[in-house]
């Protein structure tokens, strides 16, 4: 019997991993280590996939993932569309806020739902009440990092696909410009003591505080964008840190287990069961003919023909209108001190 070419399969299995693994950014999964895969394989978990959308399914399906453009609007499999969800392999469509249009969703989202879903800016029904609901719902889940409990996730996946509805998607490169300087600068904007002492103890509770009343609607409307993206990055803080602690985590699972390889080391890459999963299929992984995951997700998209949750525009506003609430009440009072005379 011909001995197998170690050395080769190891190779295969190594450039295989790196390019799947650089369709995603590291702050949003963490590549795993090829140890692992080898010789630990059931600890080898992607935390925030499903337990049947692990390493066996995504090194199986990467091709197909691949040939969709990773764009999840392209593909009617729903298998697939989990995987492009759940892997954060489409930019447009995702739960890490890491990605742009992530964090623009969940600002606006936030926003509207501290209002009770204003009709202007929601539309009559609720329609868009339940996309938001379960957006929101479904980022919860994900900050969680947890494959034992995706329950969240899955619902908006699946009510996502039988919505004509959308996250709302900004590709222009001035207009996403315009929003991140507006963001940038709501993340400056003085707040009044009060609210000040909101952000810094309390900015998790900020959407709640607003229903109950517990931030004015004069507040609201001079502050309540900045509120919001203050609300946004503690919550979205909350699930780094969880994040950051699962790989310490595993940072401590995998010196031991090199410790436990270099007692071994003398069965080097023989002691690989190669004809086992998710092994095998990593070997066999990627279509070599296939460009690179970067080059694909930089490629002109498919056209837009869902309908957004919210019109970009009204974000635009959304983002600008505590300002002009500020301006406006300025030029009010100097209004009204210009109109006032001494007795």
């Amino acid at each position: 019997m011909t001995t197998p070419d170690y050395s080769a399969l190891d190779s295969a299995a190594k450039a295989n991993l790196d390019v799947i693994f650089s369709a995603v950014h590291g702050s949003v999964i963490r590549k795993p280590n090829i140890n692992g895969i080898y010789f630990q394989p059931s600890q080898a978990v992607i935390t925030c996939a499903p337990h049947d959308l692990q390493l066996e399914w995504l090194f199986k399906n990467y091709n197909s993932l691949a040939l969709t453009s990773f764009d999840v609007t392209s593909t009617q499999d729903p298998h697939l569309i989990r995987g492009l969800w759940f892997y954060a392999l489409d930019p447009e469509h995702s739960f890490a806020q890491y990605y742009k249009m992530t964090r623009y969703n969940l600002v606006g989202m936030a926003y509207v739902w501290s209002l009770d879903f204003p009709a202007d800016l929601c539309g009559p029904g609720d329609e868009v009440r339940e996309f938001v609901h379960g957006f929101i719902d479904a980022w919860f889940g994900s900050l969680r990092d947890t494959s034992d409990d995706c329950a969240s996730q899955e619902k908006f996946i699946h009510m996502w696909m039988n919505s004509g509805l959308d996250l709302f998607i900004v590709r222009d490169k001035h207009t996403i410009q315009g929003l991140d300087n507006a963001i940038s600068k709501l993340t400056r904007q003085s707040l009044p003591p009060s609210l000040r002492k909101v952000v810094e103890f309390e900015a998790k509770e900020i959407p709640f505080m607003r229903e109950e009343g517990k931030i004015s609607q004069d507040e609201y409307d001079k502050y309540g964008p900045s509120l919001i993206l203050h609300y946004v990055l503690a919550v979205s803080k909350l699930g780094q840190n969880i994040f950051v602690k699962r790989n310490k985590i595993k940072d401590i699972r995998e010196a031991r287990m090199m410790e436990e390889l270099a007692k071994r080391q003398h069965n080097g890459l023989a002691a690989v069961d190669w004809d086992s999963e998710p092994v095998r299929s990593l070997v066999q992984a990627v279509d070599p003919s296939l460009p690179a995951p970067k080059a694909i997700q930089n490629r002109p998209r498919s056209d837009l023909t869902r309908v957004p949750w919210m019109d970009v525009d009204d974000f635009f506003r959304l983002l600008r209108s505590g300002f002009e609430k500020l301006r406006e009440d300025e030029e009010n009072l100097a209004s009204a001190l210009g109109g006032t005379t001494l007795a």
